[in-house]
């Protein structure tokens, strides 16, 4: 490679946030700590903590899809009933209440129709490849609330009286 060719590419320098994270982390920790703001890197440290929440909408997204899917496989292949998927349900309703418990502001009824929303059509997904129905056995929209989902008591068609 040419001199002129090589001083006419100049390296992009690296910031620490995308080289080593890590060390990212605990020198932003101990600057805000120190209250040294002029060394806060404050557009990736505001873009992280939005991340935290939305990692907290994820995780409560996740455990309503888990949900979702084995209410629709309880309504739709009824004779199938696995104790494990009424114990799946128990198990995902007590771990989305833990989210909404942690992170209230989640509970805003557009955010949790939109939540709801998301998880069910991936949970139409997953249940048409578990049961082999084809997708459009399915409701193209969500036939529950969110309230009906995160009842304990609540169990579609014949499974509504849990083993």
């Amino acid at each position: 490679m040419s001199q002129a060719k090589a001083s006419n590419q100049v390296e992009r320098p690296h910031s620490l946030y995308e080289c080593d994270y890590y060390t990212w982390a605990l020198v932003n920790s101990a600057a805000i700590r120190e209250r040294r703001w002029g060394d806060v890197d404050l557009d990736n440290v505001a873009a992280e903590i939005e991340d935290l929440g939305k990692g907290q909408e994820s995780a409560l997204e996740s455990h309503l899809k888990v949900l979702l899917l084995r209410l629709l496989k309880l309504q739709y292949q009824p004779r199938r009933t696995a104790r494990s998927w009424q114990l799946t349900v128990r198990e995902q309703r007590l771990a989305l209440r833990k989210v909404l418990r942690r992170n209230p502001g989640l509970r805003g009824e557009a955010k949790l129709r939109e939540i709801l929303n998301d998880a069910y059509q991936e949970a139409r997904i997953a249940a048409a490849r578990e049961t082999r129905l084809k997708e459009e056995s399915f409701p193209p929209d969500c036939p529950w609330t969110f309230q009906q989902a995160e009842d304990d008591k609540f169990f579609p068609g014949k499974a509504s009286h849990p083993a």
